[in-house]
């Protein structure tokens, strides 16, 4: 997490939302998930970490944290 954001299901529910408006499960295959993380979800995190030096770990807690409300809100 020091060196690369992390990225989970939780993390990838919350991007699609901020993102898209809609609710989206991580892939299932691993190739799909390594080209989430590279393709979309770096340049998305790097948006949010962009002028927020050193709190490069609250933005990561900020997100799974809200893919979970995400999941358990939908499960309501």
């Amino acid at each position: 997490p020091d060196k690369y954001p992390i990225f989970d299901q939780h993390v990838y529910r919350a991007m699609i939302f901020i993102r898209d408006g809609g609710i989206r499960e991580i892939p299932v295959k691993d190739a799909q998930k390594v080209n989430a993380y590279l393709e979309d979800y770096l340049t998305f995190w790097n948006k949010f970490s962009d002028g927020i030096k050193n709190n490069d770990r609250r933005i990561d807690k900020a997100l799974v944290t809200f893919g979970k409300f995400i999941k358990s809100y939908r499960s309501i």
